[in-house]
C-alpha cells in the first residue's frame, strides 16, 4: 500500500495508478508545500447492500482544459447504515463524482464508459467542514480518471441545508471513532452496487484499486482504515493525507 502525506498552500489534485495516454490523471490544481511516502500492505474485502434510491445531476458540467481528460458528472446516494448492538442505525448521505466524455453535451450524465473501469477514491472531510467545501477538487479528480466518493458523517459536520457553520450544542468530534466503520460501509456499498445493472456507476468500478484521501480529522479516519488493526480494510491499495 501506498501512504502519501501532503501539507498543502492550496489543494492539490493527488494521483495513485498510471492511467495510460487516453485516461491519465494528468495535472495538479495547488501547491504542494511537503510530501512523504511509507509503504504497509494487507489483503481483505469489504461488503454493503445497495441502498434503494439515487439522483443524478450533470453536476461538474465541461472542467478548465488541461484539469484531466474527461469532464465529470455527479450522484448521490441516501445511504443508512444499519443498526449494531451498540450503535443506532447511521445517516450517511454520500455524494459521488464520476468520468464523462469529453465534450459531452450540457445536461448529459452518462459516464464514459469506454475506458473505464475506474479506480475509486473514498474522501473524507476535515471536522465540521462540509463535503460540499471540496466539491470542485473532487470533480477535479474525476476528470482525471477516477470514481470519488465522499460520505457526511454523523455529529461532526454542518447540516448543508443551515446557513450557518459554527458547530451545534450536538457537535461531537469524538464520533470519529466510528467513521471508518462508516467508511467501509459506504465503499462496500458502492462498490456492490456498481456491479449490478442499471446503475449511472455499473461496470465503472475498478474493485482493485481502491483509495483514501482525507483532510484533516478524514485524514485520520483514512489512515485507520488503511492500517489500524481495529479498522484495517486491506483492499484498501494506497491512502493520501492532506494536512
Amino acid at each position: 500500500m501506498l501512504v502519501v502525506a501532503i501539507g498543502v498552500a492550496t489543494w492539490a489534485a493527488v494521483t495513485y495508478w498510471p492511467r495510460g495516454s487516453q485516461d491519465a490523471a494528468s495535472t495538479t490544481t495547488g501547491t504542494t508545500a511537503t510530501t512523504g511516502t511509507t509503504a504497509t500492505t494487507g489483503t481483505t474485502a469489504t461488503t454493503g447492500t445497495p441502498p434503494p434510491t439515487t439522483s443524478t445531476s450533470p453536476a461538474g458540467g465541461h472542467v478548465p482544459t488541461g484539469v484531466g481528460t474527461y469532464t465529470y458528472g455527479q450522484t448521490s446516494l441516501p445511504l443508512v447504515e444499519p443498526a449494531t448492538a451498540t450503535l443506532p442505525e447511521r445517516q450517511l448521505p454520500t455524494d459521488i463524482w464520476y468520468p464523462r466524455p469529453k465534450g459531452a453535451r450540457p445536461g448529459a450524465t452518462a459516464p464514459d464508459r469506454a475506458h473505464g473501469p475506474y479506480p475509486l477514491l473514498a474522501f473524507s472531510q476535515g471536522y465540521w467542514t462540509n463535503v460540499t467545501t471540496y466539491a470542485t477538487l473532487l470533480g477535479y479528480w474525476a476528470s482525471a480518471g477516477y470514481v470519488v466518493v465522499a460520505p457526511s458523517y454523523p455529529t461532526t459536520g454542518p447540516d448543508p441545508t443551515i446557513a450557518t457553520t459554527a458547530p451545534k450544542a450536538n457537535a461531537r468530534e469524538d464520533d470519529i471513532v466510528h467513521h471508518p466503520d462508516d467508511l467501509r460501509f459506504v465503499i462496500g456499498t458502492v462498490v456492490t452496487r456498481a456491479q449490478h445493472p442499471g446503475w449511472v456507476l455499473s461496470g465503472l468500478i475498478n474493485r482493485a484499486e481502491i483509495g483514501l484521501v482525507g483532510q484533516s480529522d478524514g485524514g485520520d479516519v483514512s489512515l485507520a482504515l488503511a492500517d489500524n488493526s481495529q479498522y484495517q480494510d486491506t483492499t484498501i491499495k494506497a491512502v493520501a493525507v492532506l494536512s
